[in-house]
């Protein structure tokens, strides 16, 4: 049986990537075939994905770039392709067809905020993501770390990820 707090970050998790992809996908009214209508109750956030829209627009491949702890990594899921980011794959596929889509799991169970960014640049330089999907905070929340110096990494880490010019998106405890 999984523990709570992993289903329940799974399923905010995915339920958040699926309603921020198909939200940035969405925006124009000439890609219908990317409107993601059975998540329109999830609302819209007010930063799109534009990297990706623009690439799914030209039918170009996207990678997806997932960092992050346990939750990331699939502790707890049935199987390697039942984590996030293998799902997350599939359904973006599947809705996405005529766009070569990737999602590159990076995450490491036990990892904290200064553990992600350590290897992050070697992770981007051989996955060259066009979105960063990050998950942090977790287990510096459950290990009662303060907020101050995560805050800090945080801030680092979206400056890195910023500076490449990717799409990012926070996925919090």
């Amino acid at each position: 049986m999984s523990h709570p707090l992993r289903s329940l970050t799974w399923f905010a998790a995915s339920s958040l990537v699926a309603t921020v992809l198909c939200t940035a996908m969405s925006a124009r009214a000439d890609d219908r075939a990317y409107v993601c209508s059975d998540n329109a109750h999830l609302g819209r956030l007010s930063a799109p994905l534009t990297r990706m829209r623009r690439l799914v627009a030209a039918g170009r491949p996207v990678t997806i770039m997932a960092l992050g702890s346990s939750s990331t990594a699939g502790a707890g899921a049935s199987a390697p392709a039942a984590s996030y980011p293998a799902r997350l794959e599939v359904e973006l596929r599947s809705r996405f067809p005529r766009v070569a889509i990737t999602v590159v799991n990076r995450g490491v169970n036990g990892e904290e905020a200064a553990d992600m960014l350590a290897r992050f640049d070697q992770a981007a330089a051989d996955d060259k993501p066009d979105v960063v999907l990050w998950q942090v905070g977790t287990n510096s929340v459950l290990r009662d770390h303060p907020i101050g110096p995560v805050d800090r990494l945080i801030v680092d880490g979206l400056t890195r990820m910023k500076a490449l010019g990717v799409d990012v998106v926070l996925i919090d405890p």
